[in-house]
């Protein structure tokens, strides 16, 4: 599995995505792991961005927000279990 730090910083994150993983081969599993309240601009915007942009015939992903602290920590640790491919941070928070 691959975590991606805080890559979502620009409109341009779906590209950053697709460049660093269109080398793996196969459908890959994205999760997307926000922080709804971290930094000062809501991730709603990022979120649609990722829907509308994510080439879904490469990719399966799912979006999930974080509810309290270390919950980042217990979604990765899941996706890993669960053989997921990428886990990406959105927003302030350490995996």
């Amino acid at each position: 599995m691959f975590f991606l730090q805080n890559i979502i910083s620009n409109k341009n994150v779906c590209t950053k995505i697709y460049y660093f993983v269109k080398t793996m081969a196969g459908k890959k599993k994205i999760i997307f792991v926000v922080n709804p309240i971290s930094g000062t601009t809501r991730k709603s915007g990022i979120c649609k961005l990722i829907e509308n942009n994510l080439d879904k015939e490469y990719y399966d992903f799912s979006i999930v927000e974080t509810q309290y602290s270390g919950h980042a920590s217990e979604i990765s640790r899941d996706a890993k279990d669960r053989g997921v491919d990428v886990v990406v941070a959105v927003g302030g928070m350490e995996l």
